[in-house]
């Protein structure tokens, strides 16, 4: 009876040692990896800025006188006169382009 008993525990045993062999170790990172979001989804929408329209407006005008008065200043620099106020002028257009431009432009 006790060699019919030892003949039948590694039977019995034999399903817990296979299942437990039949597992693996999740991998470091992929547990995390399957949270993220999918790089080839759809990109977040664009958020739109308010834009102050009174004072683009403003800056339009101010572009548009300065851009006016260049042409005239540069006329006086190649007849040898310098005019003070030039590189004032030609600095604050470059100004007001690029605030322009980063405010009509989709970001």
């Amino acid at each position: 009876m006790r060699s019919v008993s030892l003949c039948f525990l590694p039977i019995l045993l034999l399903p817990f040692l296979a299942s437990s062999q039949g597992t693996r170790p999740i991998p470091p990172g992929y547990v995390e990896a399957g949270k993220r979001p999918d790089p080839l989804a759809s990109p977040p929408p664009i958020k739109s800025k308010g834009i102050d329209v009174q004072q683009l407006k403003r800056d339009r005008e101010e572009f548009a006188r300065l851009a006016t008065a260049v042409p005239a200043q540069i006329d006086e620099v190649l007849q040898g006169k310098l005019p003070k106020d030039l590189q004032d002028n030609l600095k604050h257009v470059e100004k007001l382009a690029r605030k322009l431009r980063s405010e009509v432009s989709p970001q």
